[in-house]
């Protein structure tokens, strides 16, 4: 009995030698009380509290340190690596609160990233509220933009805009006691962000390209010096690798394309001031509007002379002191046109007649036509205190002084008929424009003046439901052309069919845009006031920009009367479109800027900056006071209109807008292909 129970004890007592495991087991192994000790002297945190070992909490923190090194055991070395490198922001979410920004956190508009409301501005207009049917309520506008987004996009500073005083008329439209007044760019409708842009049926301007610093020490001397004496340094070339031949470097970025320039301002140089060019766009603008219900009707050849605002090209002289304007025979037919209006409401209208018959018998001589005006206003004034004040009495005033320096030559015919008391001679046809500013005047208080008013409530009625005729046309034709590329999809391939459908679209869109432009042009022939004039800035700077001409009127009818028929000609307008490139080929150099409907015209002075980069001024030209200036292209007009918000904070938003939109008129007028309907 004894011998089996000693051989199962020396059964359970047995010991085999295993050989060592050659992976290191020293973290495997149970955790003992020097391990706990250990695990107890790890250094804590600064400013941390310590809790006794021998407490429950302190018994499980170790509990779940030991579980997760346990965890981790099986982690692989890479997936180890990669979350040993995990970086740790500066700011941790449990010291600044919410992604760094302790004080909350804001949307920029423009950027649409969290940002400080500290380093943000929220915009004060008051703004008409659209939700619902309550389009009468106002509130604040919600638009904010930061601080970086206001300097790089904008131009602005918003320390500037949060420390600026608030006036009362600056108040006006803001809300009360904000602090501060700020109109923001989406209510000033400059507003470029990718959103903006695309609402209007632009392309995203696309992500800002930041500039290199300039070192803070260089001046132009030092500049200069090591321009001019570069010291040569031996670099070692470097031999291509094989990365860098698959992976090129991309080149440089330019400047940012949506950083706001000053467009080129081009001088004009004519010896008038701001009331005559007034003047002179004044009698244009009433010729061209009233000039066919005259009797007779002023012809389109002298309707194209008034488009010439500073001076005429059919080889007239240029007098010293006085621009010159259109011919003779232009100034003898507006006088004839006029004076046909008001002979009906004249309280003697026989002399009246007697007079336009003089006129129509003599030649173009223009002092012989003052002559007999002259005399029409002496026999005009009333005989008596009782008289019909419905009735017109001509009272003009008298020509201007003729210039120095014009060569006196008089017929025997005008010596005998001039008066000693009243010696004045016409040499130049501007003598005869406050005349003809009278003779307007009286003009447009005539009946017939009012019934052609009311009578073109009609024709432009009748002008947009030939426009909404033609796009109606013009999207039933796109749905036939869509739908028979759709059907060709099988038959042709898809990419190809595409790209087909794609270039398609865009001339139907551009068709449709120049129905818009064309029915734009023709309203502008049926305004009931016409100045030109579309605004001030906070510098005193006058922008105009008058009506098209004749040709592009016409030229616009008859793109409308063939857009809403049926059938798509090739030829329309293009009878109007040749004699409008005739006449822009047959203008002199010099002449660039000579159709005062082909550019912005501006009264004032350049800004500073456009005088420091002297893009306006030929050399030595120094412009002390003030005068016309022109901006002619598109692209340019449009950075004004940009450059006008960003730096007049005061300005009304039209007249941004009204800048912007002349801007896309123009461009469609200079295009060579605006009246094709097969484009």
């Amino acid at each position: 009995m004894s011998t089996p129970q000693s051989w199962k004890r020396r059964l359970t007592r047995a010991y085999v030698e295993i050989p060592p495991s050659p992976h290191d087991l020293s973290k495997y192994q149970p955790l003992s009380s020097s391990s706990l000790n250990r695990v107890k002297r790890v250094p804590a945190k600064e400013n941390a509290l310590i809790s006794p070992s021998n407490t429950p909490v302190a018994h499980a923190t170790l509990k779940r340190k030991v579980c997760n090194d346990d965890t981790q055991l099986g982690t692989s070395s890479v997936k180890k690596a990669r979350r040993d490198n995990v970086k740790v922001s500066k700011h941790s979410l449990s010291d600044t609160g919410v992604d760094g920004l302790p004080s909350g956190f804001v949307y920029c508009h423009q950027c649409s990233q969290r940002r400080d409301p500290l380093a943000s501005v929220q915009c004060t207009n008051i703004t008409p509220l659209l939700s619902g049917n309550k389009t009468n309520v106002k509130a604040r506008c919600t638009t904010k933009y930061c601080k970086s987004c206001l300097k790089n996009r904008y131009g602005e500073d918003l320390s500037q805009i949060k420390i600026g005083a608030c006036s009362s008329s600056e108040a006006t439209g803001h809300v009360e006691n904000p602090g501060y007044n700020f109109k923001c760019p989406r209510c000033r409708d400059i507003c470029n962000c990718s959103q903006c842009r695309k609402s209007k049926g632009f392309d995203p301007l696309g992500t800002e390209s930041v500039k290199k610093p300039h070192d803070a020490f260089a001046t132009h001397k030092t500049a200069a010096s090591i321009t001019r004496n570069p010291v040569p340094q031996q670099t070692k070339k470097e031999e291509p690798s094989a990365r860098d031949s698959l992976y090129p470097n991309k080149p440089a970025r330019g400047p940012s394309e949506y950083a706001i320039t000053i467009p080129k301002w081009t001088k004009l140089h004519m010896p008038l001031g701001l009331s005559a060019v007034e003047d002179r766009i004044y009698i244009r603008e009433f010729m061209l509007r009233f000039g066919r219900i005259m009797d007779p009707p002023i012809n389109k050849n002298y309707l194209e002379e008034l488009e010439l605002i500073g001076g005429g090209l059919r080889g007239r002289d240029e007098y010293e002191g006085m621009a010159p304007w259109v011919s003779e025979s232009c100034i003898r037919s507006m006088v004839l046109g006029i004076l046909g209006l008001l002979t009906p409401e004249c309280h003697n209208p026989e002399t009246v007649k007697s007079t336009t018959k003089e006129i129509r018998s003599m030649g173009t001589n223009l002092s012989k036509v003052w002559i007999t005006l002259r005399s029409l206003r002496d026999l005009s004034q009333p005989r008596s205190s009782v008289s019909n004040n419905r009735r017109i009495h001509l009272a003009f005033p008298d020509p201007l002084p003729p210039p120095v320096s014009a060569t006196v030559h008089q017929t025997r015919s005008v010596r005998n008929a001039e008066n000693a008391s009243s010696n004045i001679r016409i040499h130049c046809s501007a003598q005869m424009v406050p005349v003809l500013v009278a003779f307007v005047d009286y003009a447009i208080a005539t009946n017939a003046i009012r019934e052609e008013i009311e009578a073109s409530y009609r024709d432009v009625k009748e002008q947009l439901q030939r426009s909404k005729e033609a796009i109606r046309l013009e999207h039933e034709s796109w749905e036939r052309t869509r739908q028979a590329l759709d059907n060709d999809v099988a038959d042709k391939g898809k990419a190809r069919t595409l790209k087909q459908k794609r270039t398609l679209r865009d001339a139907h869109k551009r068709r449709l845009f120049g129905i818009d432009k064309a029915v734009d042009i023709i309203s502008s022939n049926y305004a009931t006031r016409f100045t030109g004039l579309l605004g001030k800035d906070d510098q005193g700077r006058l922008y105009w920009a008058i009506s098209p001409g004749i040709e592009e009127i016409s030229a616009a009818r008859q793109f409308i009367a063939s857009a809403c028929s049926k059938e798509s000609s090739e030829s329309s307008g293009k009878s109007g479109r040749k004699r409008e490139e005739q006449a822009v080929a047959a203008v002199p150099r010099e002449y660039k800027f000579g159709e005062w409907s082909r550019f912005l015209a501006i009264w004032g002075l350049p800004p500073e900056e456009s005088k420091n980069r002297k893009v306006h001024e030929d050399a030595g030209d120094k412009d002390a006071e003030k005068g016309w200036w022109a901006i002619g292209e598109a692209d340019e007009i449009r950075k004004l209109a940009t450059w006008l918000g960003a730096h007049n904070s005061n300005i009304d938003i039209t007249l941004s807008k009204q800048i912007a939109d002349f801007a896309d008129l123009l461009e469609w007028r200079n295009r060579v292909d605006r009246y094709d309907l097969n484009n």
